[in-house]
C-alpha cells in the first residue's frame, strides 16, 4: 500500500508542471502548515517540530525527483541527513504513523 501512496504523491507533483514552482510551492506549504520558518528548518535545531518539518520537506522534495544533494543545499544539511529524513518518513507512512499522516494531510499531500 505504501508504494502506491509514494507513486500517487509523485504523480500528483509531476502533473503540476514546472519543477521550480513545485519546489517553492512545497516549501511554502510545509512552512505554513507546520508553522516552522524556513530559517529554523535550515538551522541546527533539534526541536521536535523543527525536525518533523525538515523531514517532511525532505520527503516531499524527494518525491519531486530532486537529488539528496539538491535537497541538502535547500535545507543547509549534508545529503546523508536528507537520506535519513526520507527513510524515516517512508517508514512512518508504511507503519501508518498518525502524526506523519496528519502532517501530510495538513500540507495537502495525502
Amino acid at each position: 500500500m505504501h508504494i502506491l501512496y509514494h507513486k500517487a504523491i509523485k504523480n500528483h507533483l509531476e502533473r503540476r508542471g514546472n519543477p521550480n514552482y513545485d519546489k517553492e510551492m512545497i516549501i511554502s506549504k510545509v512552512v505554513e502548515a507546520m508553522k516552522v520558518p524556513m530559517e529554523e528548518i535550515q538551522s541546527n535545531s533539534r526541536l521536535a517540530e523543527v525536525v518533523a518539518a525538515r523531514h517532511i520537506l525532505c520527503y516531499l522534495l524527494s518525491q519531486l525527483g530532486l537529488s539528496t544533494l539538491k535537497i541538502g543545499k535547500i535545507i543547509n544539511k549534508d545529503h546523508s541527513t536528507v537520506v535519513v529524513a526520507i527513510q524515516k518518513v517512508k517508514h512512518f507512512i508504511t507503519n501508518q504513523d498518525e502524526r506523519t499522516i496528519a502532517t501530510l494531510k495538513t500540507v495537502g499531500m495525502y
